[in-house]
Parts: structure tokens; C-alpha cells; sequence
């Protein structure tokens, strides 16, 4: 038996993908299995019995206010990289290296039913990976919602109903946001903004249990997160898959012959103030929604800080259970 300790991990990993090449060849059945093992592996940090007593968490808004830039963002690190639920069967709906893909809790209370679930999809960018994965695995009834690109010669996969809309913290119609960071070809002018209460009175889903709640809307959570508590639709909600846009804004400049960059801006991410922002996810907290998996989104927006020296990135996929879900509630 060879034993493997973390430090050379990385090379085991290498080792085994280069032996299954020279038996093999390449097949892609076999490399995307082997890639989804070593996610699995390598990511899958949260799934042992956790006293909720022993959780981090956030400190009072007076502690809050009174941090400089950088205690916020060890803050929000130490926060984000916390396991606050077990979760026993992770399940990943899409694919297994990069952010298109997410993370679900498949235990048996927050499992989606096969036919009778539902779920919506905030923000997309005509990228249907996650939501293929759902309809493939579980015929759930899909709604994507992304107001920032028009639908020119766009093919709508199987299965997904798509909005023109934008996910907010009030009903209007808004012209494309100054601070918006990739420019697409086909960009709308204007968006039309509507709050989760809204779009769900609208598709007549009042009573509708929504099994999962993906939310990538590049920074807008901020603002948007504090209308869905207040309004009481998180009752409804089995969990949240979120990409949180941490901090300081960036901009990314895109280049021909060489990869894309980026620089950090001085607007904060949906125009919220850091320390709001972590309030944001206290109160979520406070909400019944607990972190089951959490992925840094590593190589971009990185951001160094001191005492102590560390990099934190800024943008991480985190998803949460609702623990205070119980079936007999909403039979």
C-alpha cells in the first residue's frame, strides 16, 4: 500500500491521470468521472455531524462598523469557510469544474421530487449547464431568469422556461447598470426588475415549494437577499445555491490573444457597504439557512490582506439548507 499525504496530493492526482491516459486513451466518460472523484474528494468538506453551538458566527453590527477593509474580509472569510450543517448526499447538477455547475443537498428532507419540483434559476447568461443537469435528473419544472441579453438567435434547452427578468429588491425597469462587468454582444438597454414576491405571483406560484434557489447575479444579492427575508418566501424555500461577490467591485478588461484581467474598482458590490453586506449573510443565518458546501472561486479576484498576511478570494459558491424546513409544514 502507498500512502499519500496531503502535502503530495496534487502529484498523486497527476500520477493517476497520466496512468489512465496511457491505459485508456482519452475518453471523456472516463476523464469527466475522474475529475467529478477528485471534486468530490477535494471539496466535499461538509458532510460529518456539526454542533451548531461550536459555529462561527458573525460578529454585532457596532463590531461590524468599526472594522477597517481588511478584518472585514478575514471576517467574511472565516465566515464563508465554515461547514454550519451536515449534509449526507451532495449531489452536483452540472458540471464538476467550474462555476456553472452546483451544489444540492439530496438527504431525504430537502431532496427534489422527481416531476412535482420546482426551481429558479437567477441569472444564467445563456449558459443552461445547471439547469440540463436539473431537467436530466429530475424533471423538475425550471425557470431562468436573466434580463441582460436578448435572445438572438439563443436555442432554449428542453425543459427551462426563460424570463427576460432581473431579480431585485423592488419593481422597476432600469437601464443597463454603468458598473456591469463583461460586456456581451447583445447587452439590453434596459432591464425589467422584479422582487421574488413579484415573479412568483406572477407565474401563480404563491403556494409553490421552491426546491432549490440559484441566485448568480454579480453583486446584486446584496441588495436583493434583505426584500426576499423581509417578505417571507424564504418559508417556502428548500435551499439556496449562491455565488457571493464579496467586498470591492472589479473590472475585467478582455484581450485578444491573451486571457482576461481584471482590477479591483472602488464601488462595492451592488453599491452595499462591506460591513452590510456581511450582515446580509448573518441575517441569513439568522433566516434558517445554514452553509452545507462551500467552493472558492480560485485565480480571479483574489484580494491580499494583512495581519494576518492571506489571500481571500472574493467570489465563492456557497449553498445552504433551510433547516428549518419540515414536510409537515407544507403538505
Amino acid at each position: 500500500m502507498v500512502l499519500i499525504s496531503k502535502n503530495s496530493y496534487p502529484l498523486a492526482v497527476v500520477f493517476t491521470l497520466v496512468v489512465l491516459l496511457a491505459v485508456y486513451g482519452y475518453n471523456k466518460d472516463i476523464a469527466l468521472t475522474f475529475w467529478a472523484n477528485v471534486y468530490k474528494e477535494k471539496f466535499n468538506k461538509c458532510d460529518k455531524d456539526i454542533d451548531e453551538k461550536q459555529i462561527y458566527r458573525l460578529p454585532a453590527d457596532p463590531v461590524l462598523d468599526s472594522m477597517d477593509d481588511s478584518s472585514l474580509y478575514q471576517t467574511f472569510w472565516k465566515y464563508i469557510n465554515t461547514c454550519q450543517v451536515s449534509c449526507k448526499n451532495l449531489t452536483r447538477l452540472g458540471p464538476p469544474d467550474d462555476d456553472k455547475g452546483k451544489n444540492v443537498c439530496a438527504d431525504d428532507i430537502f431532496k427534489s421530487k422527481p416531476s412535482s419540483c420546482l426551481v429558479y434559476s437567477f441569472g444564467s447568461n445563456f449558459n443552461f449547464k445547471f439547469e440540463e443537469a436539473v431537467w436530466a435528473r429530475y424533471k423538475c419544472e425550471i425557470h431562468t431568469f436573466d434580463p441582460s441579453r436578448a435572445l438572438n438567435g439563443v436555442t432554449i434547452p428542453t425543459g427551462v422556461n426563460f424570463h427576460l427578468i432581473g431579480l431585485s429588491g423592488n419593481n422597476f425597469v432600469r437601464s443597463e447598470p454603468d458598473n456591469w462587468r463583461t460586456l456581451q454582444k447583445y447587452n439590453t438597454k434596459t432591464w425589467n426588475m422584479q422582487t421574488l414576491s413579484s415573479i412568483r405571483k406572477s407565474l401563480n406560484h404563491t403556494n409553490r415549494i421552491i426546491d432549490i434557489l440559484k441566485i448568480d447575479i454579480e453583486g446584486w444579492e446584496w441588495s436583493t437577499l434583505p426584500e426576499i427575508m423581509g417578505s417571507g418566501v424564504l418559508q417556502y424555500v428548500k435551499q439556496i445555491c449562491l455565488e457571493v461577490h464579496f467586498g470591492y467591485g472589479i473590472k475585467v478588461f478582455h484581450h485578444e490573444k491573451k486571457s482576461d484581467t481584471y482590477e479591483f474598482t472602488s464601488e462595492k458590490w451592488g453599491n452595499v457597504q462591506i460591513p452590510d453586506q456581511l450582515k446580509v449573510l448573518r441575517n441569513l443565518f439568522k433566516s434558517g439557512f445554514r452553509i452545507f458546501k462551500y467552493d472558492p472561486i480560485t485565480g480571479w479576484a483574489s484580494r491580499h490582506v494583512n495581519n494576518p498576511s492571506q489571500d481571500v478570494n472574493t467570489l465563492v459558491e456557497i449553498s445552504l439548507v433551510n433547516i428549518n424546513w419540515t414536510l409537515a409544514v407544507h403538505r
